[in-house]
């Protein structure tokens, strides 16, 4: 399992460089827009870059060679899911730290800086949850897709309901959530965990039918 992540960090290795410096310009960018949220929600999306780049060098002809390794294709579903849970790990530390620094500069309350952190975890982990399925089953340009309709839709939803409510019905709704951003917290990594969990299932049943 070890060596199959190895494997996958030697790929990557190519594009940290780049990685790097946009995440310096993403720290410049949120440090002059005074938001720490701005870099923390890019720091998830280039999380998400990161899965990409690693299923779609697979799919070019890495799982055809993983199973030539004395591995079985559930350990090499799960090496996906661990680099997922690692490299989530990493970049909301790194973009959480950079929040701090831009929260202590521009005096940003540090609650926001955390829950952004947790909220854009559990929001990545269940997006994670919905795409590697997918892209294990029908590749990863239609994982591509299913992606963007997982992050546009939301977005349309909310632009919709907004447009139906007056002023006074926009003010009670963001009070309500509000009051209960810890409970949307704590709901979203459940859902994000059980998930996962699911996830991991369907992928692993998903490739041990592939034929390669």
């Amino acid at each position: 399992m070890i060596g199959l992540m190895k494997k996958d960090l030697y790929c990557l290795k190519q594009y940290f460089r780049q990685y790097i410096l946009m995440v310096l310009f993403f720290a410049v960018f949120g440090f002059f827009m005074k938001s720490p949220s701005y870099v923390i929600f890019m720091g998830m999306i280039m999380g998400v870059s990161l899965m990409f780049s690693t299923l779609s060098v697979d799919e070019m002809g890495g799982f055809g060679f993983s199973l030539t390794l004395p591995v079985s294709r559930r350990q090499i579903v799960g090496s996906k899911y661990l680099l997922l849970i690692v490299g989530m790990a990493c970049i909301l530390l790194c973009s959480m730290g950079l929040g701090l620094i831009i929260a202590v500069a521009a005096d940003v309350s540090y609650s926001e800086v955390f829950f952004c952190t947790v909220s854009c975890g559990g929001f990545y982990l269940l997006v994670m949850a919905i795409v590697i399925p997918v892209a294990f089953r029908w590749k990863v340009e239609k994982a591509r897709i299913v992606l963007l309709g997982i992050i546009a839709l939301p977005a349309i939803v909310v632009i919709l309901i907004f447009r139906q409510m007056n002023e006074v019905q926009k003010e009670l709704f963001e009070q309500m959530v509000e009051m209960n951003l810890s409970t949307i917290v704590i709901v979203l990594g459940i859902v994000a965990i059980i998930a996962l969990l699911f996830s991991y299932l369907i992928s692993a049943r998903t490739f041990e039918r592939e034929e390669l």
